[in-house]
């Protein structure tokens, strides 16, 4: 990567790379009982802008088979990302660079249930996560963008998922996802919500001989605060969340040969203008696409 910006250099290459290593031991304490450890080291190397960094990152999981149709489990780990490269780069009058920039890590954990009997299946799973730094954009007092961390980051969820086989050619699913995301800073001293509240998915897919056809719907309910703090055209107030989105995709397919298949996907086919982040980027109108892949 190349700076050809002030304020810090004119002409300067700019580059970082990183290793990791990582272990796993699984360990089978009793017939129905499991457990797998494992242990990521991870460095990256220091570029003209930003230090270089080294992190320990475990995590442990666990199963335990109470019959063939039912199990439980849990998963704990770590988590870390470091900022972009292009973090500390100087855009033009838009964008502000933060040099206090910090990476963001966090843990989550998972415990979880599991049925399934051959014809339907549900999956109940409650979840925390926490993050430390998690990277965020804001606006400086005169209306440049602005990545910055927040002190604090949690999420405590809710997720259900019930599959059902119609029969040989036809299944049926649908999912929901209740969750309470919520960030804080010291600079607002306040909890705000950071992203829905609630997530749902209803699908059904087919497939007979050479031919395959899915539906999907995926939904966000309360969603979070836009970004942007002034009259945007998906409200009238100029302080605002983002309002619920909607999406239904089909696919139709077909598969002459074991090489060949040929796709038509069609995307917002309710044609909603939906927004599809904070930044209020709307959706795509109803489209189609055609798609031919070939496998060698």
């Amino acid at each position: 990567m190349k700076v050809n910006y002030p304020p810090y250099a004119n002409d300067v290459d700019n580059g970082r790379n990183s290793y990791s290593l990582y272990e796993s031991y699984d360990y089978k304490a009793t017939d129905k009982l499991s457990f797998i450890a494992g242990m990521r080291e991870y460095y990256m190397t220091k570029s003209s802008f930003q230090d270089s960094d080294f992190q320990l990152l475990p995590q442990f999981q666990g199963l335990y088979k109470v019959n063939d149709k039912s199990s439980y489990y849990f998963n704990i780990g770590k988590s870390f990302e470091m900022p972009d490269i292009t973090s500390s780069f100087w855009y033009g009058d838009s964008i502000a660079i933060n040099p206090d920039l910090k990476p963001q890590s966090g843990w989550s954990y998972e415990l979880g249930h599991k049925f399934e009997n051959g014809k339907s299946s549900i999956t109940t799973d409650v979840f925390y996560m926490t993050v430390k730094d998690k990277f965020y954009w804001a606006q400086t007092q005169s209306g440049q963008s602005i990545m910055k961390n927040h002190d604090k980051w949690q999420n405590t969820g809710l997720e259900v998922n019930y599959k059902q086989k119609i029969d040989d050619n036809l299944s049926t699913n649908i999912g929901l996802t209740l969750q309470n995301p919520k960030a804080y800073s010291n600079s607002s001293a306040k909890w705000v919500q950071d992203s829905a509240k609630y997530i749902i998915n209803v699908g059904a897919d087919y497939n007979r001989n050479k031919f395959m056809a899915d539906a999907r719907i995926f939904a966000n309910l309360d969603r979070e605060p836009a970004f942007y703090n002034y009259e945007r055209t998906s409200s009238s107030t100029p302080d605002h969340n983002l309002s619920n989105s909607c999406d239904l995709t089909v696919t139709l397919g077909y598969k002459p040969t074991d090489t060949d298949s040929f796709k038509i996907i069609g995307r917002n086919l309710f044609n909603r203008k939906d927004v599809v982040n904070t930044y209020e980027y709307y959706a795509l109108p109803a489209n189609v696409t055609f798609v031919y892949e070939k496998s060698f």
